[in-house]
């Protein structure tokens, strides 16, 4: 059984506990950067298997982290999230930012008509970051 739950602002107790359980999968100190956003998560029964982070700012949401636990990627479970995702906010314009180097996630991306429209030099430890969005309507 799938379920979302949504967190509108973490504890760091909760926050110390989900670097420890995700450190494997992002990269991104997760306690420091998204203690005031919220955020939605997948679990599996009692597992936690990814979630994402994001903030919304008028008509806009701007996806922060979108992370899926090591062993649970390439199995359909990152698509189920970022799908029901976008279902949430099916009137709103999405904005990212993705290492051009992380190929999975633009293509994933991509699928759901997501495209590049600039780039953020240094923006990942000295790595160039893609600029995707996804207008509709």
């Amino acid at each position: 059984m799938f379920f979302l739950v949504f967190s509108q602002e973490l504890s760091l107790k909760h926050l110390d506990i989900l670097e420890k359980y995700f450190q494997d999968s992002s990269f991104i100190k997760i306690s420091n950067y998204f203690k005031n956003y919220p955020t939605i998560f997948l679990f599996l029964f009692n597992n936690p298997l990814g979630f994402i982070t994001y903030y919304k700012v008028l008509d806009e949401i701007h996806i922060l982290n979108f992370v899926i636990k090591k062993n649970y990627q390439n199995k359909g479970y990152g698509k189920l999230l970022f799908k029901m995702f976008l279902y949430l906010y099916e009137d709103k314009k999405f904005f990212l930012e993705v290492c051009r180097d992380n190929i999975k996630a633009i293509n994933l991306y991509k699928k759901f008509n997501f495209k590049i429209i600039g780039e953020r030099k240094n923006f990942y430890k000295n790595k160039n970051a893609y600029i995707m969005t996804l207008k509709r309507g």
